[in-house]
């Protein structure tokens, strides 16, 4: 054997040194694992394998990969829904109740802090003054009047009628364009323009609507006739109920100076006279106890709620024939032959229908008299309620007063 360098032991030393080394780190790594390097689900590693299976064939491989079974997965509970407002018709008189309805007063009326005797007055109501009623208890009403609540009797008060009977259809016509003529020809400064202001938004009724005051216990009447009216797929229609007592003036003069200047209008009221038409005093209608009404049949309809409550609303209605147009103050418009006694509950039971009596102005005095109204002879539209007003007739109201505005709220 030749001699071994210094320089062969060296590179002998180092090889044996590398293999050494490769056996412990084998023995290290397969025999003796730290946590360090024990394979384990990260979330980095979840989220590269979701990946891989997302872009794969599905999420069982993508299970597959781990070595871990995984949590089991809830389901996110789906939100419990609100639950939704229920509604029932309203059961009572009215086909809404009384409360967040709007009340006017006709006449001054004191407002108290209670019902006992001897009570405080808050306030005195002017006439036309509007209110909210909040609740009815008995012949009294309690009322509120922006901050200021109490109590009045509702004896002579008035009710915005499409607060309590929404179903009804409301034109009032001399609101935003009269229709009124006598003979067909058009009466100066009335046809055409408005009389009044009484059409405004409506919260209660969710729409725009006219202000139609009444005597309240007028309205009640009208509750059990369009009652029966809508039970046979019909509806009245109001054109006028409250008239105010300078709107009145106004059409009388106008109308006077008509007929005193065209032949044709004179010979057209057919001998009854002007006040057959138009009062020229105070009328019932500034009492708030006469409407001029018409009947309509019902083609379709829509239910809609106003608070807790539905109501029934008429979409399309179509107008039955009547003797003539609404407000053509003539003898065109007569449903008695004669005169008949309007103080009289009954009279008009006797007498004589005119031949231009129509069906549906016949089905119409039906329903209105049935709830206790009385027409008159001149007029097929024109109905009072004698019975309320010689209840109201002591507090004289006389309609000096424009009542434009509603203070109505939700029914409560």
């Amino acid at each position: 054997m030749g001699k071994v360098s210094i320089a062969h032991v060296i590179v002998f030393l180092v090889l044996i040194s590398i293999v050494f080394f490769i056996a412990w780190a084998y023995i290290r790594f397969h025999f003796f694992p730290t946590e360090s390097n024990t394979p384990v689900n990260t979330p980095s590693s979840q989220t590269s394998e979701s990946e891989q299976a997302s872009d794969g064939e599905g999420e069982s491989e993508g299970e597959q990969l781990s070595d871990v079974e995984p949590p089991p997965q809830h389901p996110e509970p789906e939100p419990r829904p609100e639950p939704g407002p229920v509604y029932t018709w309203y059961d009572g008189i009215f086909e809404l109740p009384v409360s967040g309805a709007t009340g006017f007063a006709p006449i001054p009326l004191h407002v108290f802090t209670t019902l006992e005797r001897g009570a405080e007055i808050t306030m005195t109501l002017t006439a036309g003054q509007g209110f909210t009623i909040i609740e009815e208890q008995g012949d009294w009403w309690y009322i509120r009047i922006g901050d200021t609540d109490g109590f009045i009797r509702h004896e002579a008060c008035f009710i915005n009628l499409p607060d309590v009977i929404p179903s009804i259809r409301y034109d009032i016509t001399n609101a935003y364009s009269s229709i009124m003529r006598s003979a067909g020809v058009e009466i100066p400064n009335i046809t055409g323009q408005a009389l009044y202001v009484a059409m405004e938004y409506n919260p209660r009724l969710g729409r725009v609507e006219f202000t139609v005051p009444i005597l309240y216990l007028t309205a009640k009447r009208l509750a059990t006739a369009q009652r029966a009216a809508l039970t046979e797929g019909r509806t009245l229609i109001i054109y006028e109920a409250f008239r105010p007592r300078e709107t009145q003036r106004i059409i009388v003069d106008n109308f006077r100076d008509l007929t005193n200047s065209n032949r044709e209008v004179s010979d057209a009221l057919g001998g009854w006279g002007i006040s057959a038409f138009i009062s020229t005093s105070v009328s019932n209608h500034q009492r708030g106890a006469a409407i001029d009404a018409s009947l309509g049949q019902i083609l379709s309809h829509e239910i809609i709620s106003s608070g807790d409550f539905y109501i029934f609303r008429a979409v399309e209605v179509e107008e039955y024939a009547m003797p003539s147009p609404m407000h053509e103050l003539s003898a065109r418009s007569i449903i008695f032959t004669h005169h008949v006694d309007t103080s009289s509950p009954d009279a008009w039971r006797n007498a004589q229908l005119a031949g231009t009596a129509t069906n549906g102005a016949l089905i119409l005095q039906k329903y209105l008299t049935d709830a206790g109204f009385t027409p008159i002879a001149s007029e097929w539209w024109h109905f009072n309620d004698l019975a309320s007003l010689r209840i109201i007739r002591q507090h004289r109201i006389s309609g000096d007063f424009f009542t434009p505005i509603n203070y109505s709220i939700l029914p409560m």
